[in-house]
């Protein structure tokens, strides 16, 4: 039998999703969107941001990441 493939990503966040100017941050739209599509697509996602979980996670669960490593 064969198996359907599960997409799966692991999406980096700063200057991938968003871009932080001080204190504030700013989504990439281009980027924002095609991560969002693959989602909607059923593709399985994860983001990571180096040091800084829980802003990897506040800006990344309202795309669809699942989790955040």
């Amino acid at each position: 039998m064969i198996s359907k493939r599960h997409l799966v990503i692991y999406v980096d966040v700063d200057d991938t999703l968003v871009r932080t100017a001080g204190t504030k941050r700013m989504p990439i739209p281009s980027v924002v969107a095609h991560v969002k599509a693959l989602f909607e697509g059923g593709a399985e996602l994860y983001c990571w941001e180096h040091s800084r979980r829980d802003y990897a996670r506040t800006t990344a669960r309202p795309i669809g990441c699942r989790e955040v490593l």
